[in-house]
């Protein structure tokens, strides 16, 4: 559980950081940094909501 979590937390930081470089156009990577924060973000909450129903059932 705690893994999932710090994956929510590293993806936020992903598309943070990809959202900033968006907006000064800066790089010519920030939506491929967006994708990959938005992809450890859905690996994260769904490892959550399998943890949350793996404790509801004990």
């Amino acid at each position: 559980m705690k893994t999932f979590i710090s994956l929510l937390i590293a993806g936020m930081l992903l598309v943070i950081t990809g959202a900033l470089l968006k907006i000064e156009n800066t790089y010519e990577y920030s939506n491929y940094i967006l994708g990959l924060g938005l992809i450890l973000e859905i690996i994260s909450v769904i490892g959550i909501i399998k943890g949350l129903r793996k404790s509801a059932k004990l």
